[in-house]
C-alpha cells in the first residue's frame, strides 16, 4: 500500500512540474576590497581582497505570482596582507559555497517592473588556505545556517527574459554561524584577516537576527532569469 501511495504521489508531482513554467537563472558576483590604516599623514595597507562567485538557480512557477526552487553558489577569493620589513607578505585563498531552497512571491507588478519577496532556508560555508614564503597552512573553516527574506527587483526585457537586482543590506533574517580552527591552523577573522596560528582547537558560534544578515556573499547581486 505504501508503495502505491508513493508512486501515486510521485506521478502527481511529475505531472504538476511538467505542466508548470520552468525558470532558470544565474548571477555573477565580484567582490573587491582594500583596507588601509592611517596614522597621522601615513597610510598603510592592511589587506586587499578580490573574489568572484557564480550563483545559479532553478525552479518552477506555482502560478503567475509565486515560484519555488533551489539556488546554489560557489566562489573563490584571493587575499593579500603586506608583511613588515622583516616578514613576507601573507597570501590567502578562500573557497565558498551555498545551497538554499527558496519561495518567491510577486507583491507589485507594474508593466515590465516587479517587486518580489524571496524567502529561503539555506546553508553555506567557506574554507581558507594561507601562504607565507614557502609555508602553506589551512585556515579557519566556516559554516552558516540561515533563514531570510529578501526583496528582489525584476525587470522584464522580453516575455521570457528578466534582469533582477537585490541588495543584502535589505535582507531580513536569522543567521547561525560556526567558525572552527584546529590546532596548527591559521585563525582567520570575520574580515578574512590572518590573526595567528592556533596552539589549540577553537570553535566559535554566533547568532544574528535583523536587517542585513547574510553569510559569505557580496552586498549587491545582479543576475538574469529565463522563463521556459
Amino acid at each position: 500500500m505504501k508503495k502505491i501511495i508513493m508512486f501515486f504521489a510521485m506521478f502527481l508531482a511529475t505531472v504538476f512540474i511538467a505542466d508548470a513554467q520552468l525558470l532558470v537563472g544565474a548571477s555573477l558576483e565580484v567582490d573587491y576590497g582594500s583596507e588601509k590604516e592611517k596614522t597621522g599623514n601615513t597610510s598603510k595597507d592592511i589587506q586587499s581582497t578580490f573574489g568572484i562567485s557564480l550563483n545559479p538557480k532553478i525552479g518552477f512557477y506555482l502560478n503567475d505570482q509565486s515560484a519555488v526552487g533551489i539556488a546554489a553558489g560557489v566562489g573563490i577569493a584571493n587575499m593579500k596582507q603586506p608583511g613588515s620589513s622583516s616578514d613576507k607578505d601573507v597570501k590567502g585563498s578562500e573557497l565558498s559555497w551555498e545551497l538554499a531552497p527558496f519561495f518567491r512571491y510577486s507583491i507589485i507588478d507594474v508593466k515590465s517592473l516587479a517587486l518580489l519577496l524571496e524567502s529561503s532556508v539555506g546553508i553555506a560555508g567557506a574554507s581558507y588556505k594561507y601562504k607565507s614564503g614557502a609555508q602553506t597552512l589551512d585556515g579557519t573553516s566556516v559554516f552558516h545556517l540561515g533563514v531570510s527574506v529578501l526583496p528582489v527587483l525584476s525587470y522584464s526585457l522580453t516575455g521570457n527574459l528578466n534582469i533582477e537586482a537585490s541588495c543584502d543590506i535589505l535582507r531580513v533574517g536569522f543567521l547561525h554561524s560556526t567558525r572552527t580552527t584546529k590546532k596548527g591552523e591559521v585563525y582567520v577573522s570575520e574580515e578574512r584577516q590572518v590573526r595567528s596560528v592556533r596552539s589549540e582547537d577553537l570553535e566559535e558560534t554566533t547568532s544574528k537576527f535583523g536587517l542585513g544578515v547574510n553569510g559569505e556573499t557580496t552586498p549587491v547581486n545582479i543576475g538574469i532569469l529565463y522563463k521556459f
